[in-house]
C-alpha cells in the first residue's frame, strides 16, 4: 500500500516537473514578445512632439518592461518548481508575492505617466476654480482593473503556497 502511494506521488511530481518546464518556456516566449513589442515601439518613428503622445509611449514602454519582468519571474518560478519537484517552498512564495506587487505597479504605470504629463498643463484662470478634479478624473479613466485583480490573485495564491510550505516543512520534519 505504501509503495503504491509512493509511486503515485512520484508520477505526480514527474507530471508537475514536465508541466512546469512547458509553462517556463511559454513565459520566456511571452517575455520575448513583450521585449519585441517595446523595442518596436521605440524604433517605429521616434517620440511624438506632443506631451500626450510622449506620455502614452513612455507608459507603453514601462508597461512592456514590467510585463517582461513578470514573465521572466514566472518562467523562473516554474523552472525552479520543475527542478526541485516541490511547489511549496518559501522562495516560491516570495516570488509569487513579487509578481503580485509587480501587477500593482503595472496598473499604476499609466496613471503615473498620465499625472506626469497632465500636471504641468493644469492652469488656473483668474476667478476660476482649479481643474484638479478633472485632472484626476481624466487620469483615473486610464486605470485598468485587470492588473489590480491579478495582483490580488497572486497575493492570495502566495498565501496558499505559504500555507502549503508550512505543511511541507511540518511533513519533512515528521519524517
Amino acid at each position: 500500500m505504501a509503495q503504491s502511494a509512493t509511486d503515485q506521488t512520484t508520477k505526480i511530481i514527474r507530471k508537475l516537473r514536465r508541466f512546469s518546464i512547458v509553462i517556463s518556456i511559454f513565459y520566456l516566449l511571452l517575455a520575448a514578445l513583450h521585449l519585441l513589442s517595446g523595442t518596436e515601439l521605440l524604433i517605429s518613428g521616434g517620440f511624438p512632439s506632443d506631451a500626450g503622445g510622449r506620455s502614452w509611449i513612455i507608459g507603453k514602454i514601462i508597461s512592456y518592461a514590467l510585463l517582461m519582468i513578470i514573465s521572466v519571474l514566472a518562467a523562473l518560478l516554474f523552472f525552479r518548481i520543475s527542478k526541485e519537484g516541490k511547489p511549496f517552498r518559501e522562495n516560491h512564495v516570495k516570488m509569487v508575492r513579487i509578481i503580485g506587487v509587480m501587477c500593482f505597479i503595472l496598473a499604476a504605470a499609466p496613471v503615473l505617466t498620465g499625472f506626469l504629463q497632465a500636471v504641468p498643463s493644469v492652469t488656473v484662470s483668474a476667478g476660476a476654480a482649479p481643474s484638479g478634479a478633472s485632472l484626476i478624473t481624466d487620469v483615473m479613466m486610464q486605470v485598468d482593473l485587470t492588473p489590480i485583480l491579478e495582483g490580488f490573485l497572486m497575493l492570495f495564491i502566495a498565501q496558499i503556497l505559504h500555507y502549503g510550505s508550512m505543511l511541507q516543512l511540518e511533513s519533512d520534519e515528521t519524517l
